[in-house]
């Protein structure tokens, strides 16, 4: 399945769709299993409420606050041979308050060429 100009986040409140991929564009809102299926997303734009993210960071409780926006977002099944490359990307508003990589730089409103998802993790490529 492919849809334009979305947006990804993972979905962490309580229910059916807990630890899940929300995935919506215009049009549809799907709620993807990492277990089952991976995302390639291209031209990516990683956002965060950082007002938001520092409330959280400081010990207030979840709330939406980070998410990605993508030209195009790409749903396959996944591959339990597949290897991903690329560089690391994390986002836990507990333990930094942005987007950051495996150096804990910040990367908050940076974009990406691709942007691929392996279960729970993304990697990027500029």
């Amino acid at each position: 399945m492919r849809l334009t100009n979305a947006t990804v986040r993972f979905n962490l409140a309580k229910g059916k769709r807990y630890m899940k991929w929300k995935v919506e564009d215009e049009n549809n809102t799907l709620y993807i299993d990492p277990s089952e299926h991976r995302l390639i997303m291209t031209s990516c734009k990683l956002k965060n409420r950082r007002t938001y993210a520092k409330k959280i960071f400081d010990g207030a409780n979840k709330s939406v606050c980070a998410w990605i926006h993508c030209k195009e977002v790409l749903i396959l099944p996944s591959d339990e041979n597949q290897v991903e490359s690329g560089n690391l990307l994390r986002y836990n508003p507990r333990e930094r308050p942005h987007w950051t990589n495996a150096n804990n730089e910040d990367l908050d409103g940076h974009s990406f060429q691709f942007i691929k998802s392996n279960n729970k993790q993304l990697t990027y490529v500029k």
